[in-house]
Formats: structure tokens, sequence, C-alpha cells
């Protein structure tokens, strides 16, 4: 597996996945398991209580959460996600591609908005990213 290597750090990002559909959910896994710079212990949630639950349980480093759940409830979970974690990154995935749900996504906390469908080029680009700003894996601490 290949690893995160910018910035003196040498793990993969911890990544949960948040969609309330299992099918989309395991499309996701493929695409952040293609990137090559994730653990291959994905988390799954289908709901805000199942990945706070998560999150209090084990250390993710990064969360990838489909908005479509509906956008507004989805973007909620962005800001309670925010607020709960600070050194979490988010990264937004949806097939909303209006520059007002980008932004008000954006505004709630998350770190990237990628419109899908999302290549993993596309986001391992995002996490490559998350990787250079940070001498360690990024959000490790809670």
């Amino acid at each position: 597996m290949t690893t995160v290597e910018a910035g003196g750090c040498a793990q993969p990002f911890r990544v949960l996945l948040i969609d309330n559909r299992p099918e989309r959910r395991e499309l996701m896994r493929h695409l952040v398991a293609a990137t090559g710079l994730v653990a291959p212990d994905v988390a799954e949630a289908a709901t805000l209580d199942e990945a706070t639950a998560i999150l209090d349980r084990d250390v993710r480093e990064v969360v990838v959460l489909e908005i479509q759940l509906p956008v507004t409830h989805g973007i909620e979970i962005v800001a309670a996600l925010r607020s709960r974690r600070p050194g979490l990154r988010i990264v937004v995935c949806s097939f909303h591609h209006d520059d007002a749900t980008t932004a008000r996504a954006l505004a709630e906390g998350a770190d990237a908005y990628l419109d899908k469908p999302v290549s993993p080029v596309s986001l391992q680009a995002v996490l490559r990213t998350f990787a250079s700003e940070s001498p360690s894996v990024p959000g490790a601490a809670p």
C-alpha cells in the first residue's frame, strides 16, 4: 500500500465514510482505496449518531461525506463534525454542482468539496494537500 509521505508523514489516513445508502458507501470505499493513501480499515456510518460513535471510539483523520442526505441534513453533519473535532478533515462529495451548496458546505467547515462523479485522482490530490499541511497525520488529536 502506498502511504502518505508528505511532511515526514508515513501513515495512511484513517477514513470514515458517511452516507445513508450502503451501496454508495461501498462505491466510496472503492474510491478511497484507489487513492492508495488510506488505511485498510475504512469505517462507515449512515447517520451523524453512528459517525460520532465511531469518532468517539476510533481515531479518524478524514471524513468523506455525501451531503445528499438530504443536502440540508448533510451540511448540518459537516457543522456538527467540525464543532466536535476541529482537526478532522472533511471532504464533501456531491452531485450538487451549484455554487451556493459548495459555499455553504465550506462555510460550515468542509475542507474540500468534490463534484461527483469523483475520481481517485481528485480525492488523492485532496489527501496529499492535507498531508502537506501538517508534519504529522492531520486531525489525529481530537
